[in-house]
């Protein structure tokens, strides 16, 4: 059941403050989202308590006793003083009464709110880190709403933004006075960023007054072009259908409100989108629009012909671009806050529709349309296509989950790990928009390579990766023995998902089909309309025509639906999946010999053995006329047990040759590899051994 205009937490009840503010989503590493009439969003990094703690002011415990509107000194936004009395002065000696300013608030029947800006109520306490040189656009707090927890009478503690931790308070003060002991006198410390040149994205002008915007017609979005793009495996089905182990189902739609909106627009909203040469950014800004489109109708339109400008309070949806600091501090008196990604404003008047969203993102981040760099916890730069269909969601009036309720399932609009923000819209989000605009019946299913569940250290669902960790396997190994965990299948139409069968890859690359090992498939229980299934793997072993080397374990629903970009799946960076040949073991003769064919992908070897009976001398050949032969620049080398003996590179062009004596009696190993780790092909290897004449082994002395 969904109820507009009313906040429900399961397993308890939440009060709303007739000042709720609704902050910037930031989609990067807090998203805190907050009612009102205007309603901004933003994504900004995950900072932990002792990063709250260095890059402090103060930190105080305070009661929150006023909170008066107004606009701010250049007149263009509404902001909100909130008065604390002082409790406990943590960090710090704070006034008996001081006052914070954070934008966003309700004046004369026009609310305006800013994403991870978080929700203040009057009456409740507070820990608030309060950040330096803090304005009255964004939070005045560390992190945003990170930087502050609620203190609930029943001595718990409650983050307000990124993953909502909770925990017991006392357990938190105790953490935080011994970390503010530790710091002693040293000064804040700056937050650290990778800090993109000036310039390095484009932004709109900013042109602070109200135009008449073209016809409310305006065009549908682009749809995505998936010409060109590797969407799916060209087959692989081949050899019978498994039956999958048991699903463990559940419903994303529960009996009480999942997914949270109270001010909608009134569709379809005519975005004025990017300049049409602003790539690669255009389209791409459209096809998110058109993802949001799929699922609830006629929703998100554009300007055939964009502005090149923006501003607040027009009376129009903008996407600003990258607007730079001087912008950000001419317009709202404040730069880029060091942790913010993107910002959303929203606007609407009194219960009635949004009027008004713009979307802005941070220049000096990395931003990229890579999505494998995107989706690696190890990289610097954040996801184009991700971020802009999350704050697209709070466009239209979507907020965050985990507001207001305990959330365990997965959504867009979810704070979830970097390596887990897939620019995909999942069941929440799908069911959201389809009921907020009634939109088009629809057949579709979504396969991920991780599950999600409740947390109770969190008010966001924890996620849990298929594969855990790296994996080193040999040809017929079965993967689902070092593979675990489950994975999920979720139904974002609707209608059922009949019997889905998900067929299972070795993929060279993380999020591309070029290259590709199949493995097998499985048919599992059918996928009910609003529910998503979690699902093990079943018997999956390495055919031995696999090269060996290095993959990522990749899934693949082959049914066919109204979308294909979310039928794949990869496990995450860094979660590689290594693959090696069962030894074959020769027996040289005094005539030369060929191998079995080896098949080497990237960073693959090929390993035979052999017993070497000391003093004789063996022959390993990839060159012509000794039955060798590779498609590849190879490498041959010997060794006993971990210690190389020999090694050959080139003896014959490209290819390797090795005349080795056998220093004792034992056996040896003979890897086949290849000159470059992306070097790969097929290779076929003559050998033979020479005769041992023991009488003269060891020469003529005594």
């Amino acid at each position: 059941m969904k109820v507009l205009g009313r906040y429900h937490c399961r397993g308890g009840k939440w009060q709303v403050g007739a000042a709720r503010i609704a902050a910037f989503a930031l989609l990067a590493a807090s998203v805190a989202s907050v009612a009102g009439v205007a309603h901004a969003s933003d994504l900004v990094l995950a900072r932990g308590v002792q990063d709250l703690v260095a890059q402090a002011e103060s930190v105080t415990i305070a009661d929150l006793v006023g909170a008066q509107a107004r606009r701010n000194s250049r007149g263009n936004l509404i902001v909100t003083d909130y008065r604390f009395r002082t409790v406990q002065s943590v960090l710090g000696v704070a006034a008996p009464e001081f006052v914070l300013t954070q934008g966003g608030g309700t004046l004369a029947g026009e609310t305006q709110a800013i994403s991870d800006a978080p929700e203040l109520r009057v009456g409740e306490r507070y820990l608030v880190f309060v950040r330096p040189g803090r304005g009255e656009l964004f939070p005045p707090f560390v992190g945003g709403a990170q930087g502050v927890y609620r203190l609930s009478p029943d001595g718990s503690a409650t983050a307000l933004g990124g993953a909502r931790e909770r925990q017991a308070g006392d357990a938190l003060l105790a953490q935080v006075q011994a970390l503010v002991q530790q710091r002693g006198t040293t000064p804040p410390r700056a937050p650290s960023r990778v800090t993109m040149p000036p310039g390095s994205y484009p932004q709109k002008a900013y042109l602070p007054i109200a135009l008449t915007p073209p016809p409310a017609a305006g065009r549908a979005p682009a749809a995505i072009d998936a010409a060109g793009r590797l969407d799916a495996p060209a087959s692989g089905a081949t050899g019978a259908t498994q039956t999958g182990p048991a699903a463990e189902g559940v419903q994303t739609d529960g009996p009480g409100p999942d997914y949270l909106y109270q001010h909608r627009i009134t569709p379809p909203a005519v975005i004025n989108g990017f300049p049409h040469d602003w790539t690669p950014w255009h389209p791409e800004e459209e096809y998110q629009m058109f993802r949001w489109n799929q699922f609830g109708g006629d929703v998100l339109r554009v300007y055939a012909t964009p502005t090149g400008n923006w501003a607040w309070e027009n009376d129009r949806f903008d996407l600003a671009g990258w607007p730079d600091d001087a912008t950000m501090i001419a317009q709202f008196g404040e730069g880029w806050g060091p942790t913010t990604l993107g910002i959303t404003w929203s606007r609407w008047f009194g219960d009635g529709p949004i009027v008004e969203s713009d979307v802005a993102l941070n220049p000096a981040y990395c931003w990229t349309m890579d999505e494998v760099v995107a989706l690696d916890d190890g990289t610097d730069c954040w996801g184009f296509r991700q971020t802009m269909l999350h704050e697209l969601g709070h466009v239209w009036g979507l907020q965050h989950p985990w507001e207001t309720q305990d959330v365990w399932w997965d959504s867009v609009m979810n704070y979830s790990p970097k390596r887990d923000r897939f620019a995909q819209l999942f069941t929440d989000d799908a069911n959201a928009v389809r009921a907020a605009f009634a939109g088009p019946g629809i057949h579709d299913a979504l396969i991920s390579l991780y599950t999600t569940a409740d947390s109770t250290t969190s008010m966001n669902a924890s996620y849990t990766a298929t594969q855990g960790f790296p994996v080193s396997v040999r040809h017929g190994d079965d993967l689902s023995t070092w593979i675990t965990n489950a994975f999920k299948v979720e139904n974002l139409g609707t209608d059922e998902i009949l019997n889905p069968v998900v067929e299972f890859y070795l993929s060279q690359q993380r999020l591309n089909w070029s290259a590709y090992a199949y493995l097998g498939n499985a048919s599992y229980p059918t996928v009910p309309t609003y529910f998503t299934y979690t699902y093990s793997l079943p018997w999956l072993p390495v055919p031995a025509w696999t090269p060996t080397g290095d993959y990522y374990f990749a899934a693949f629903l082959p049914a066919t639906d109204a979308i294909d970009y979310n039928n794949s799946a990869w496990a995450d960076a860094g979660m590689t999946v290594h693959v090696d040949n069962v030894p074959t073991t020769l027996v040289p003769e005094l005539y030369w010999q060929t191998s079995e064919t080896g098949l080497i992908g990237p960073a693959g070897k090929w390993r035979f053995d052999f017993q070497g009976a000391a003093g004789t001398t063996y022959w390993f050949s990839l060159c012509g006329g000794t039955g060798g032969s590779a498609t590849f620049d190879t490498t041959i080398s010997i060794a006993y047990g971990s210690t190389e003996l020999a090694y050959d590179d080139d003896t014959c062009g490209l290819q390797s040759e090795l005349a080795f004596t056998a220093p004792y009696d034992a056996t040896f190993s003979v890897t086949i590899g290849s000159y470059d780790n992306l070097y790969q092909g097929s290779f076929a290897m003559g050998y033979r051994r020479e005769i041992n004449d023991v009488i003269f082994a060891d020469g003529f002395g005594p």
